[in-house]
């Protein structure tokens, strides 16, 4: 099987859903958050309460002029010992074990982590709103002969290819149920687990598997299933019937207005969201730039990707970059177009 051919027994959506989750309205705008180890930094990166309060509020003068951010996205990189958590770090670090993935769901939802911080955060915004939240999923790196134990066995994905969907699972389960215990009973809670996503940037054979049972476990759950790829990758035009109910394409770099024009035409064609991802900080022209060449209203979602914690430092600063986001999340056409999606 080819990336661009359909999974096997694929169908859009799993045997639970009296309706297709993607008819479910989503919070369209969504801020990418990096947990743990950034690449070439051992830093441990936590979000708490005042740093994520700029990001989901716009604040101006001392108040809040609304939502920002709808949706987070919390995905580890690497772990402090530099082994490789999300496919983006790919042959930068050593490969991970059964204890680093661990790990990484430890990050986003243990007591004080970054969770907890969503969590106080959206119990500040206004009566009605709320958040979605996202949680990116280790990649099985299919290299790995001896990943670690999972109910008394031993998991070897280089010679069973059957174990890196095991561990997925088994991942997807512990973070579910560490969610729930987060979140626990409070009405005024505002954060909704949305789902899951998967972000290697391409579909390749080996992980259709993988996908397809991450897709019926999440859907049978109510919960969605997110890809993150590279504009340009094979398979994108297919990739509902992997079970996928939001994809979002990444043009790179996302300062190269061609590009940018090319990915917003091709994900305005197939239904999908688009991805700004800088590694460094863009200048305020250069951000300024690029903002006016996506109107976000013509996309079905978006998702920001910036180094860790510039919009709240931005906020801090009085930097006008601050400002120039905020005006573009908050035009009336997006606003409009989100109202009538039913979030």
């Amino acid at each position: 099987m080819t990336p661009g051919e359909d999974c096997p027994h694929g169908r859009p959506f799993g045997p639970s859903f009296a309706h297709p989750p993607a008819a479910w309205p989503v919070q369209p705008y969504i801020l990418r958050c990096g947990v743990l180890a950034a690449p070439l930094g051992k830093a441990v990166r936590r979000w708490d309460e005042d740093t994520l309060w700029p990001c989901l509020a716009h604040l101006a003068r001392g108040r809040v002029n609304g939502p920002l951010f709808g949706g987070v996205l919390f995905e580890a990189d690497f772990t402090p010992g530099g082994a490789m958590l999300s496919p983006r770090a790919t042959g930068l670090g050593a490969l991970p074990t059964a204890a680093d993935w661990a790990l990484a769901a430890d990050a986003m939802l243990q007591p004080g982590g970054n969770a907890a911080a969503l969590l106080a955060a959206a119990r500040r915004l206004p009566e009605g709103a709320a958040v979605d939240l996202w949680l990116a999923v280790p990649y099985p790196f299919e290299q790995q002969a001896d990943f670690g134990a999972l109910s008394g066995r031993r998991l070897n994905f280089r010679d069973h290819p059957e174990d890196r969907t095991a561990a997925v699972l088994a991942w997807m389960a512990r973070v579910s149920s560490g969610w729930r215990a987060a979140a626990g009973e409070d009405p005024a809670a505002r954060v909704r687990l949305r789902g899951f996503a998967w972000t290697r940037s391409m579909l390749w054979p080996g992980d259709l598997a993988v996908i397809r049972a991450a897709a019926d476990w999440v859907h049978q759950r109510g919960l969605m299933w997110m890809w993150c790829y590279l504009h340009g990758s094979d398979g994108a035009e297919r990739a509902d019937a992997c079970g996928f109910d939001l994809c979002l394409g990444r043009p790179s770099p996302a300062d190269t207005p061609h590009r940018l024009g090319d990915a917003l035409a091709r994900a305005g064609s197939l239904g999908h969201g688009l991805i700004l991802a800088w590694d460094a900080e863009p200048t305020a022209d250069g951000l300024a730039e690029v903002l006016r060449s996506v109107p976000p209203h013509q996309v079905r979602a978006l998702l920001v990707d910036l180094p860790f914690s510039a919009i709240p430092r931005w906020h801090a600063q009085g930097d006008p970059r601050y400002e120039r986001m905020a005006q573009w999340l908050t035009q009336p056409a997006w606003r409009a177009e989100e109202g009538g999606a039913g979030a």
